[in-house]
């Protein structure tokens, strides 16, 4: 591959040569900085689309789409997307334009001028994220009725049968209907989303290149926003007054771990796309960079496969099929309606 490069910049040094007005060095350095400003320009474009466009796009789709085809109870309010677009779409998504150029933009090959900027393979890898962020935001949500064990733990039968709860009926004889009411549900998906876009901007960083060879602090604008929009939305979950506003509550470390544990994985899904798009779509990493590649998803995907084994929240996912009676704790809820704010 190396060779390849130099047979490349080569023959543009000599095609460089031979123009009339080239007389200096630094002419041609010049000639390399132009087109290295015109990869990074193409560069910064699709990556801003990639932050402002597709894969956000599914994101409320997904979610409307699982909770009304499984009959879900309601993930997220509209007071608490648009607090989502306010967190994530400002300060990091400002952040992402002082992103350094990719280690490999002298290394691709010229743009077809036919191409979209949007291809094939980039839509594939927007909506296979933004499917992940709505199926991992409702997973928070069910995640905290069946599988936490300080929540009501209800069979699946029951979640998606839940409008039926004040009806009642013999498989509802010991369920408090107003865990239905509890807020903790929609403070699991919104910190979830919520997390899951600060690791997306994480993933922002670079369109191909791997976290592991362009680390977070190769942009430190983009650290501090990410910092500073979570310190906001600690805010409202800590704030008295904010919970009144969003409908949500405090967390316990231990559901702030299970925000952790469903959102990391954004982190590995991306880094094998960019894998994929390294090997098989630009056709840059080969030989050693193949196989350290290899290595690193690996080993990526054992921790975290070893983490869930642990963990809790892994085996706890058995309460879809247990508990069929459910957790007998009851509930107090507040009536947000009625609250003079």
């Amino acid at each position: 591959m190396q060779q390849s490069i130099i047979r490349r910049r080569s023959s543009i040094a000599k095609l460089v040569l031979d123009f009339p007005w080239t007389k200096t060095k630094e002419d041609i350095v010049d000639f390399f900085h132009v087109e290295e400003s015109k990869g990074l320009s193409q560069e910064r474009v699709k990556r801003d689309l990639e932050r402002y466009g597709p894969n956000e796009l599914p994101v409320e789709e997904v979610c409307i789409f699982l909770t009304a085809a499984l009959g879900l109870p309601e993930s997220l309010i509209p007071v608490q997307l648009l607090w989502v677009n306010l967190v994530t779409d400002g300060l990091p998504a400002t952040a992402l334009g002082f992103n350094p150029p990719d280690l490999d933009i002298m290394e691709r090959p010229p743009r077809n001028p036919k191409e979209s900027l949007i291809t094939p393979w980039l839509f594939f890898r927007y909506m296979a994220v933004g499917t992940y962020v709505g199926a991992g935001t409702v997973g928070a949500s069910c995640w905290w009725y069946v599988s936490y064990h300080d929540g009501p733990l209800l069979s699946w039968t029951q979640l998606k049968h839940h409008f039926k709860c004040r009806g009642g009926g013999k498989e509802w004889e010991d369920i408090d209907c107003d865990v239905f009411d509890d807020p903790h549900p929609m403070t699991m998906a919104l910190s979830v989303l919520v997390t899951i876009e600060m690791l997306n901007a994480l993933n922002s960083l670079s369109e191909n290149q791997s976290l592991l060879k362009m680390p977070p602090w190769y942009n430190k604008y983009l650290l501090f926003a990410i910092a500073l929009s979570m310190s906001l939305h600690m805010m409202i979950l800590y704030i008295p007054m904010f919970n009144t506003v969003f409908q949500i509550c405090p967390l316990t470390w231990e559901e702030w771990f299970a925000v952790l544990k469903i959102s990391f994985p954004v982190v590995l899904l991306d880094e094998t796309l960019k894998f994929v798009a390294r090997r098989y779509v630009d056709k840059t990493e080969t030989g050693t960079g193949f196989l350290h590649g290899v290595i690193s998803l690996l080993i990526l995907w054992g921790l975290y496969a070893v983490l869930l084994i642990y963990s809790p929240i892994f085996n706890s996912w058995a309460g879809f099929t247990h508990h069929p009676l459910g957790n007998t704790t009851t509930y107090t809820t507040v009536d947000h309606k009625n609250l003079d704010l």
